[in-house]
């Protein structure tokens, strides 16, 4: 069913700055004010066979008749309040007293502005000096033409034994006159109470035009036609409840702000954004800004993405932050996505520039929240207030639904920025090496030439032949089985904390069906204990979720006694999982450590390796990091390659495979799981092709010969020793995978180098490794790295 809400607003006869005429002279139906329905529903009750529900209803029913004005239509709405207790008492039966304090409900006449009755609650929420309902003449319209589409469905309810599929709900905005503040109230009408009059012949509606009402809702035109409002009116009372949902809302209408074009470089745009979350926090002073990361992801800039509306860098001369030099808070901001909050910048006893900055322009409380887009930092989210603690990470939390949204604007105003600055190499390729840019360069400036000559132009394949790659991985000893040791702990964990506060529930209320459930997790965990397969976390949630979450929400609020067990166990699952998140996290945070230290330093070292002479370099990710590099004269502009770049690049990776295995080594015991490293370098001899592919944006090998280089890197890692069970890869050492001797005399002597340099131990190992598919023929060299004291 359809929602009713076109942002529709009652009118307010207070807020005179809108001058709209009252509703009942818009509202395209004659309405009256009558008690009659309610005084009906007493009647019904005087019927009841309770005789205590009996004799109050007759009691009810003998006040009222001693007051003919109340048994007919009113006119005269003075009457409300001369008989004020007695109309009381006679609603009193819908709005218990009870209520009164925390219902936001009233009476009032069908689709008019006069109450006949309404909770305190609702008095004081919506009193005319503290909140002016909002709207504009559009908003105005759309609410009339809502209203009376609801009263149509009310006319084919009562009058043709039809149900038209509306919702009985309407939103209403209201803005506090001092503040600015928006709030949304979400009003359901139930017209139970009102009864709707025939003036004249019920039109007759056919089976067909029945159909055609219900195929066309809301065109209001053909409701008129079919049935003119002027031969219908409602008396009664309609009882409304309102229910809040600000959050609700004001978040729907920041997603959908945020998805426009030049949503945070537009001034008017991200101004309702603005205002859209100083509602959502309810701060009217709150300042809020965007600022986005260069693509090296280590700086903040706004000289760079100028558009972007940002407060954090006005008044700066170098209009730019460096998480990592600023250190603390704002590194790890950068590198852990963790928010930084500043509660009171005066009382930092040595400022920064961008502190003392702020601190100028009289901001004294400020958070910057990490923005970031499948896992990559892109920018920051802005929150500034004049005043200390206001902001703080309780605001982060009301705020995490939209920080996807905010990333993924930012990412479109950048990239649209970056399409503008990388004006060359756009169809068919991607963001390029530096080594390589030159020859995507050429290919671009000649399917240019061709294109301006008429010609239909595709990409052009890029090939570069005869390169010589070099392959390495540092990978995580057995990862899997420990994350897959780490999930089972947590789902165990899980399992059995639910067991635990379960048994607490049997003691305090023996129940079967607790014993059943207690029965069932326990088979769980045994199943999870015997080995984990890929469905046990669905599994598990979905089990938490649809059998053991209801049943201690529902002891929550009956038993007070249990409700601390319940919410210690609630409080272990992860708000974002539904299960215990703790081993799991240790491992992932450590094998992220271990990924950051070993790239950070690849990083280093490969900046190192191009000043020497430079080449194609890509490096990945997984549990672990590996990378190839390509070089040759195909790859050069100037052509000048010699073989001694090759081999002292072959000596760099050597060279740089110790370091990282010492490095590793060293922090293992530091690791909140200690994790163990295995190296591995894969030698070609051969030179081979390498084509980028314009499908997957990436090079990859060339030829039916060259695959086999790409399926033993593929297939490597999983080698063992011939005519044993040991995998190639150990910790603490590096194995060098080679298929001629050539190759071996080269790599001895690298190994007998750095064995006097002090990053080798003493002797070499030499294996024949088993056929790893159909490949045959792979030796390895296998030498441990000398760990420092």
């Amino acid at each position: 069913m359809s929602k009713l809400t076109a942002e529709a607003t009652l009118p307010n006869p207070s807020a005179d700055k809108q001058e709209m005429p009252p509703l009942s002279q818009m509202f395209g139906f004659k309405t009256s004010l009558s008690l009659v329905p309610i005084l009906d529903y007493w009647y019904e009750l005087a019927q009841d066979g309770n005789h205590i529900k009996s004799a109050m209803a007759k009691a009810m029913i003998k006040q009222v008749e001693k007051v003919p004005e109340l048994l007919v239509p009113i006119e005269d709405h003075s009457l409300l309040q001369d008989h004020k207790e007695l109309i009381e008492a006679l609603l009193s039966i819908l709005f218990p007293i009870g209520t009164m304090e925390t219902e936001l409900a009233c009476g009032s006449m069908p689709y008019n502005e006069v109450h006949v009755y309404a909770t305190d609650r609702f008095k004081e929420i919506f009193n005319p000096a503290k909140k002016h309902r909002a709207f504009d003449e559009e908003e105005f319209k759309d609410m009339i033409r809502m209203q009376m589409i609801h009263g149509y469905g009310t006319i084919m309810q009562q009058l043709y034994d039809s149900t038209i599929p509306l919702e009985d709900v309407f939103v209403f905005r209201f803005v506090d006159p001092d503040t600015g503040i928006v709030n949304y109230y979400q009003a359901t009408i139930n017209n139970k109470f009102v009864n709707v009059h025939v003036n004249g012949e019920l039109p007759k509606l056919t089976k067909a035009q029945i159909s055609d009402l219900k195929n066309n809702l809301y065109d209001l035109d053909l409701w008129k036609a079919l049935l003119p409002p002027e031969n219908f009116e409602f008396s009664g009372v309609a009882i409304i409840r309102m229910t809040d949902v600000t959050r609700q809302e004001t978040i729907s209408h920041l997603k959908y702000g945020l998805l426009e074009k030049d949503a945070l470089t537009d001034e008017n745009k991200f101004g309702a954004l603005r205002e859209g979350l100083r509602s959502l926090i309810d701060f009217p002073k709150l300042e809020v800004g965007v600022t986005a990361f260069e693509r090296d992801q280590r700086k903040l800039n706004k000289s760079r993405y100028s558009n972007f509306v940002s407060f954090v860098f006005e008044g700066m001369e170098k209009m730019e932050m460096c998480p990592d030099e600023l250190g603390g808070g704002y590194k790890e901001m950068a590198t852990s996505f963790k928010p930084l909050v500043i509660g009171a910048l005066s009382e930092i006893e040595s400022p920064n520039l961008f502190e003392q900055n702020l601190l100028r322009r009289g901001y004294e409380n400020i958070v910057l929240i990490p923005l970031k887009y499948n896992g990559k930092p892109l920018g920051i989210l802005e929150l500034g207030s004049p005043k200390k603690y206001v902001i703080s990470q309780a605001t982060v939390h009301q705020l995490e639904d939209l920080l996807p949204h905010f990333a993924l604007a930012i990412r479109k105003e950048s990239e649209t920025l970056d399409n503008r600055i990388n004006a060359v190499i756009r169809d068919g390729y991607t963001a390029i090496h530096p080594s390589v840019e030159w020859r995507f360069n050429e290919v671009a400036i000649s399917m240019i030439d061709r294109m301006d000559e008429g010609e239909n132009v595709e990409p052009e394949s890029i090939v570069f032949e005869d390169v010589y790659p070099l392959y390495a991985a540092s990978d995580v000893r057995s990862s899997s089985t420990k994350r897959n040791q780490a999930i089972q702990t947590d789902l165990t964990a899980t399992l059995q904390g639910a067991k635990n506060v379960l048994q607490k529930l049997a003691e305090v209320h023996p129940m079967p069906i607790l014993r059943n459930l207690i029965y069932r997790l326990d088979n769980m965990v045994e199943e999870i204990r015997d080995g984990l397969s890929s469905g046990d976390e669905v599994t598990v949630v979905d089990f938490i979720d649809r059998h053991v979450k209801p049943l201690f929400k529902h002891f929550q609020n009956r038993d007070p006694e249990l409700k601390g067990v319940i919410d210690a166990y609630c409080d272990s699952l992860d708000p974002h999982l539904g299960l215990v998140y703790h081993k799991r996290k240790e491992f992932e945070e450590s094998l992220t450590h271990v990924n950051e230290v070993i790239s950070s330093y690849l990083d280093r070292r490969e900046a190192e390796a191009q000043a020497m002479y430079p080449h194609y370099f890509e490096k990945f990710k997984t549990d672990g990091i590996e990378y190839n590099i390509y070089v040759g004269n195909s790859m050069r502009a100037e052509k000048d390659f010699n073989p001694v770049y090759l081999r002292n690049l072959r000596l760099w990776q050597l060279q740089t495979t110790c370091e990282i295995g010492r490095i590793t080594a060293a922090m293992r015991d530091n690791l909140v799981v200690p994790l163990e490293t295995t190296h591995l370098i894969l030698v070609q001899s051969n030179p081979l092709s390498i084509r980028f592919r314009v499908e997957e944006k990436q090079f990859d090998v060339d030829g039916a010969y060259n695959i086999r280089y790409e399926i033993v890197k593929k297939r490597i890692d999983k080698a063992k020793i011939k005519n044993t069970n040991e995998r190639l890869t150990q910790p603490h050492q590096i194995a060098i995978v080679y298929s001629t001797d050539r190759d071996a005399r080269e790599y001895e002597e690298y190994i007998r180098f750095l064995q006097a340099e002090g990053l080798i131990e003493e002797g070499i190992e030499y294996h024949e490794l088993e056929a790893l598919q159909g490949i045959n023929g792979l030796r390895a060299l296998r030498v441990k790295v000398k760990l420092g004291d």
